[in-house]
This record gives C-alpha cells, sequence and structure tokens, in this order.
C-alpha cells in the first residue's frame, strides 16, 4: 500500500480532490497516524517530502528532503529522489547555485541509459525505485531548465 501510494505520488502527481495525498499523509502518520516502524522511517521521510513538493510548500519539502538525507542510511533510490526534490524547491526560492549542485548529485544516481539496457540500475532495490528515481530527475531538469 504505502510504495503504491508513493510511486503514484512520484511519477503520476495525483489531482486535486483525488484523495492520494491524504492517503499517503495517513499513510506516513503525518494526519493523526502513527506508523512509526523505524524500518519505515527513511521511506516516511521522504514520502513527506514528496508530499510538500506536490502541495507547493518547496521550504518545507526541501527541509524534509535534507532531514531524510541526514537522518537516514544511504540508498541510492531514495537518495536521488531527495535531491531530485531539492533542485526543484531550491530552484521555486531562487537558490540556483543549490539547484545545480542538487540536480547534479541527482542524475549522479541515474545514468542516462537506464531503461535503454533494461537493467535496474546500481544501487536500485527495485523497478518502482528505479522508474520512480528517474522520472524526479527528469522532472527537476525540467523545471531547471537543464
Amino acid at each position: 500500500e504505502f510504495r503504491r501510494v508513493l510511486f503514484r505520488s512520484l511519477v503520476l502527481p495525483p489531482r486535486p480532490g483525488s484523495g492520494v495525498m491524504e492517503k499517503a499523509l495517513r499513510l506516513a502518520g503525518f494526519a493523526g497516524g502513527s506508523n512509526r516502524d523505524p524500518a519505515w522511517l527513511p521511506n516516511l521521510r521522504l514520502l513527506k517530502a514528496v508530499i510538500r513538493l506536490r502541495q507547493g510548500r518547496m521550504q518545507e519539502a526541501l527541509d524534509a528532503a535534507q532531514d531524510m538525507m541526514v537522518q537516514s542510511p544511504r540508498e541510492p533510490s531514495r537518495d536521488s529522489q531527495a535531491w531530485s526534490i531539492t533542485a526543484i524547491a531550491s530552484h521555486a526560492l531562487g537558490k540556483q547555485e543549490e539547484t545545480r549542485a542538487a540536480l547534479a548529485r541527482a542524475r549522479s544516481f541515474v545514468p542516462p541509459p537506464v531503461l535503454e539496457d533494461a537493467l535496474l540500475p546500481p544501487g536500485m532495490p527495485d523497478w518502482y525505485s528505479a522508474i520512480a528515481s528517474l522520472n524526479l530527475v527528469r522532472e527537476a531538469g525540467r523545471v531547471v531548465g537543464e
């Protein structure tokens, strides 16, 4: 359930009124829930950043992405997504130097010929993660204009 909601919110931003964001907030425990399994905390931190990004709350998205990277173990899929969110939010906040640096970091996790070889990129645990990472890296590139 969590992975499906996170995947949809990353790959296909939900239309307003679809209920996906509210469901994601409940799953993450940010709307009165209590999902605090330590193994899920890195994913919940990433989900919070994605939700804030999709809500247009850029400073909160930036803070949540940074929080995820500081407090969670390194994992290429999560890191690429967090750096992509950082690039998009930094761009929206007018932080151009941070934007370029974050986009470069995000791209470092997703080599260009990812899907052409039909091989799972190094460090990606599964295709859901790889596709979500690739999508956010591409979105960040479009938003930034690179």
